[in-house]
This record gives structure tokens, C-alpha cells and sequence, in this order.
């Protein structure tokens, strides 16, 4: 399954929101570490919002990364890595929520921990707004307050509304009341974080559900050593009757690792059940991990040139909504609940969302999911209406509901072949 096309639709009137050994890792010129060395001597948190927009490429020199939207990834290039024992490094999202990657030229050395964990859902007292994920991930569902119902879980695994009990989300594995699909592939490539749990419906059901965990790549040509914890763990709900958000995705790519530290990206959990287990993928040429990863890593040998990003001609599948009701959408849509929406339709009923996909065959399902910032979500089946002006390129359309208030638009496709 792939994703990447998520969006708010605001309605003006009424507030509606809407393999061989490698000898060594090579890597392009590129990942010359114009971000100088990460050596962060206290607790840090980075903003990813600071991050400069542009070609991942690009040579930013302020330390704050670059922010590609081609490649949905905030991308830090960074000479060395080294965090003390002792030290936390935790992350505000850039306002995609996209994931982070560290492209790094010499050693990575974790003695510390690095945090990219999905918050918890919001408790009986506060103020029911969607818990935020790690960096890459996606938000769990508001609770229910007095008349407002709560809301669905956000990303392909998503948890759905129920009109009583909150549900887990999924990514590699179903949560535990999960009831959506799995997705992603055991490579993390693309890099994607976890999906949110769901709120319960019942007026006394006020607690939010937890968030999925982030998303983060490390890749070198040198060596990473882990004796500290990198943690992509989902955010966990408060009570019973609300979901869990699933674990996210940690990728190491290096000469060596090694380290007695912990890798961990599981669900949010408590005694009675789970959010669904996220990724973590290993490509070394020597492994010398005490941990074996929370779920198990897969493993591969490192390519000479490990395929980072994704290149065009390079067959990837992708998928984009293209108008809603006559409204274009953004290149790069923005997953908030707040004003301006990515999206602002005038009137309230059925509208039509067009799609265009590449390297999506006409034989695939394409899934349209419209969460509301209250309320239950509604799950489409797009139409093939047949190619694009380019090769490749496939055409689909679908006519959803949309009714007063925030909504968040999520597109994403199954491919069958």
C-alpha cells in the first residue's frame, strides 16, 4: 500500500475545515555534511519547522536541514553524530509532519536517545484536540465532550470511528482492536511513520487516543553505534475505551552497527491491548546489535549505493489528489485542523475528488477516506478513468460526502500487481 496525498478541506461558510557484499558504502557528493557535526551536549529539541524548503540537496549551512516536498522528508547532512549518555533528542514537526532523514559522512554514536514517539491521547480534562505524532506519522482521534463525538485515527492504518469503542491503529501488524489494513513493506521504502488509534463514542468516553510513532533514517558510509535507544514507539490512550496509535519506522544504513542499546517502534499499549507494530530495517555489512528490535528488524547487506530517495523514471509508485468539487489541491497539502485549509469549498453535500496516480495500474484499489475532526469517518472506492497526458500516468475519480466542519482527506492506493 502507498500514501502520500492527505489534506484539509475548509467550507467558508460553515468553519468546514477540511544480494552482493558490498566492500563499502559509496554516496553521491551530495551528502556533503553542510549541517556540520550533531553533538548535542543537553536535552534538544529539533524544529523541524526551521528547516528550509527545497531539493534535499540543497545546501542550507544553518544546521536546520532542508525540507524537500518532492520526497516528503525533512534531511539533515551532517559530517559526524554523537549523543552523549544522558541526553534526549526528541522533535517538533514541520508543519507536513514529515519524516526525517540523517545523511551523515562519518560516525554515528547514540549513547543518549533519540525520541520520535507518538504523543498520547489527551486525558478526561483537557481540551479534546488530536494527539501529534512523531515526525513522519500520523494523529489519534479526539475524544468524545458532552454532544461532540469523538474522531477516527489518521494514516493508512488509521483506526475508524465505532460507535463505542475506540479502535487500535495499524501498520506492519493490525492492532489488537484494529480493524484496517497493514501496510508499507519490510525495506521502509518509502520512509513512513505509524497511524493513529481511534476515540470511544460514549459521552463518558472523554480520553484521546494516542498517535503513531514517527519515522527516521540514518545512513552512512561509516559506522553506527547504538548504546542508547532510538524509540518510534505510538502513543498509548489513557483508558480502556480508546485506541492506541501504532509503533513507526527506524532505517539504519551503514558500513557496520553495532551497540547494546534498544531499537523499539511498537504500539502504544496497556494491559488490556496494542497499537500495531511499526518497522525497523538494518542494511550493514557487519551487524554486531545486542538487541534484535521491538518488533524484530529485517536485515539486508548494504548496497554500495543504497537507494535513499526516490528518483523520477524510477517505477515507485505515487498518488496525488488533483481537485475537489473544481478546488485545486496544494502540491504539498498540509494535515492540520486549523485556518487556512489546504482546501475551501463553499457549500456543504457531494463533491468530486479527482486522482492522479503514477506507476499505479488500472487493476489497483484506490482508497479515499474523509475523518472529520468529529464525528465517523467514510471510506470511498476511487473509479479508473484511464491514463494521464504522460507514461505512467492513471486518472481516477470519486464523488464523497462532505458535511460542516474540519476534514481531513486521505488518498492512498493498493497496488494488485
Amino acid at each position: 500500500m502507498i500514501t502520500k496525498s492527505w489534506f484539509l478541506v475548509g467550507l467558508a461558510a460553515l468553519a468546514f475545515l477540511f544480494s552482493q557484499h558490498a566492500s563499502a558504502i559509496t554516496l553521491p557528493s551530495e551528502f556533503a555534511g553542510s549541517d556540520g557535526a550533531f553533538e548535542p551536549t543537553s536535552n534538544i529539541t529539533i524544529d523541524l519547522s526551521q528547516a528550509v524548503t527545497g531539493q534535499w540537496d540543497l545546501t542550507s549551512g544553518s544546521g536546520n536541514g532542508v525540507y524537500d516536498p518532492a520526497q516528503w522528508a525533512v534531511i539533515f547532512r551532517y559530517t559526524s553524530v554523537n549523543i552523549p549518555q544522558g541526553v534526549t533528542v526528541t522533535f517538533k514537526n514541520h508543519p507536513s509532519v514529515a519524516p526525517v532523514m540523517w545523511l551523515v559522512q562519518g560516525d554515528v554514536v547514540i549513547n543518549g536517545t533519540v525520541n520520535l514517539n507518538g504523543a498520547n491521547g489527551h486525558g478526561n480534562t483537557a481540551t479534546p484536540t488530536p494527539s501529534e505524532p512523531g515526525p513522519g506519522g500520523f494523529r489519534g482521534g479526539r475524544g468524545t465532550r458532552g454532544s461532540v463525538p469523538a474522531s477516527a485515527g489518521f494514516g493508512p492504518g488509521g483506526a475508524p470511528a465505532d460507535d463505542n469503542v475506540g479502535r487500535d491503529g495499524s501498520y506492519a501488524t493490525v492492532g489488537s482492536r484494529g480493524s484496517s489494513s497493514t501496510y508499507g513493506n519490510p525495506g521502509v521504502f518509502p520512509l513512513i511513520g505509524g497511524s493513529g488509534g481511534s476515540g470511544g463514542f460514549n459521552d463518558d468516553r472523554v480520553f484521546g487516543a494516542g498517535a503513531g510513532g514517527g519515522a527516521l533514517l540514518i545512513s552512512t558510509p561509516s559506522q553506527i553505534a547504538v548504546n542508547g535507544k532510538i524509540s518510534a514507539d505510538g502513543g498509548r490512550s489513557n483508558d480502556y475505551w480508546t485506541g492506541h496509535g501504532s509503533g513507526g519506522a527506524i532505517r539504519l544504513v551503514c558500513d557496520n552497527v553495532g551497540g547494546l542499546g534498544i531499537l523499539s517502534a511498537l504500539g502504544g499499549q496497556n494491559s488490556d491491548n496494542s497499537g500495531g507494530s511499526g518497522r525497523i530495517r538494518i542494511e550493514a555489512n557487519s551487524n554486531d546489535l545486542a538487541d534484535l528490535g521491538s518488533p524484530p528488524y529485517t536485515t539486508a547487506i548494504a548496497a554500495e549505493t543504497p537507494r535513499i530517495f526516490r528518483t523520477a523514471g524510477d517505477g515507485i509508485p505515487s498518488i496525488k489528489a488533483v481537485t475537489l468539487g473544481g478546488e485545486d489541491v496544494p502540491e504539498d497539502p498540509r494535515p492540520k485542523q486549523t485556518l487556512p485549509a489546504d482546501v475551501q469549498i463553499a457549500e456543504e453535500g457531494t463533491k468530486t475528488l479527482s486522482i492522479e496516480a503514477a506507476n499505479v495500474p488500472a487493476s489497483s484499489v484506490v482508497t479515499v477516506r474523509v475523518i472529520p475532526v468529529s464525528g465517523e469517518d467514510s471510506v470511498y472506492q476511487a473509479t479508473y478513468d484511464g491514463e494521464g497526458g504522460e507514461a505512467g500516468v492513471t486518472m481516477w475519480s470519486v464523488d464523497v460526502d462532505l458535511a460542516g466542519g474540519f476534514s481531513t482527506v486521505q488518498v492512498y492506493a493498493a497496488l494488485t500487481e
